[in-house]
């Protein structure tokens, strides 16, 4: 049976995160030079649950595999992971502890890869191309380099061909491109894969009732040094908002026929058209 870790990450809600700018409510915390979440709704990144959906067309296809998510900290993992759950995944594991604090993308590849070697390894990892909160897509590629495993990014398919060896469709500013690729690999899924599939009430409910396993530092014998290590980091020296302003002009007519015509007079005076 072949392992297959998705790797899932917490991410604020895009929609959520735009009406704040353009409300003039997203700030950025002059400490740590991150955007403030407070009030801000979190969810699964969506390029993750398409990663998710990869490993489950694999075993669509009759390859006999355990699924396993796995998150590191967050404020809602017990939502991020019911939802894993209801897509289909088999197990969760939660990376949770007070030393994972200040982790940048570097040291949550090492933590992931720690944690990765402690459950037993992997035959495939997939991973989304990036998040959609910084839009790094760092992760990935060095959890590869850790693990001595080759690297295939920005993946619109996924399919077995032969005992141990996957055939990948990358997405390429040229076109496509199809490669074969020998197990373990990690590959990073775009969102040219497609939308996950809709849970159904049984496996939302069913969902409810799992839980992801906790894992610490300790427990995945992970050296917390390795966080801060300086020489892994990138410092973030200055984050900005950009503004959003916005007006309302109310056309006046009698009827429909002098606003569409006040319209067009307002937008050809703009040079809209």
């Amino acid at each position: 049976m072949l392992n297959i870790a998705v790797l899932a990450k917490e991410v604020p809600d895009s929609d959520i995160v735009d009406a704040f700018a353009f409300a003039g409510r997203l700030h950025v915390d002059p400490g740590t030079m991150d955007i403030r979440r407070d009030g801000i709704a979190v969810g699964m990144n969506s390029y993750d649950a398409q990663a998710i959906e990869a490993a489950l067309r694999l075993r669509d296809a009759g390859l006999d595999c355990t699924i396993q998510v796995l998150s590191v900290g967050g404020v809602a993992a017990e939502a991020l992971f019911r939802r894993a759950f209801a897509l289909g995944a088999d197990e969760g594991y939660h990376l949770v502890d007070s030393d994972f604090a200040g982790a940048d993308s570097v040291a949550f590849a090492h933590i992931l890869a720690t944690a990765i070697r402690y459950l037993g390894g992997a035959g495939l990892i997939l991973c989304g191309r990036q998040g959609t909160d910084y839009d790094q897509g760092v992760v990935g590629p060095t959890m590869a380099a850790l693990l001595g495993m080759p690297f295939i990014s920005i993946a619109k398919d996924v399919r077995l061909v032969s005992s141990g060896v996957v055939r990948v469709v990358r997405v390429t500013p040229e076109g496509e491109e199809t490669v074969d690729v020998e197990l373990p690999a990690v590959i990073s899924i775009s969102n040219e894969l497609g939308n996950p599939r809709y849970p159904t009430g049984m496996a939302t409910m069913a969902a409810r009732r799992k839980k992801a396993v906790p894992l610490s530092a300790k427990d995945i014998g992970f050296d917390a040094a390795r966080v801060h290590m300086p020489a892994e980091r990138a410092r973030r020296v200055q984050a900005d908002i950009s503004q959003h302003e916005g007006t309302c002009q109310f056309l006046e007519g009698s009827n429909a026929t002098e606003v569409a015509a006040h319209l067009a007079q307002v937008l050809r005076r703009d040079g809209v058209i």
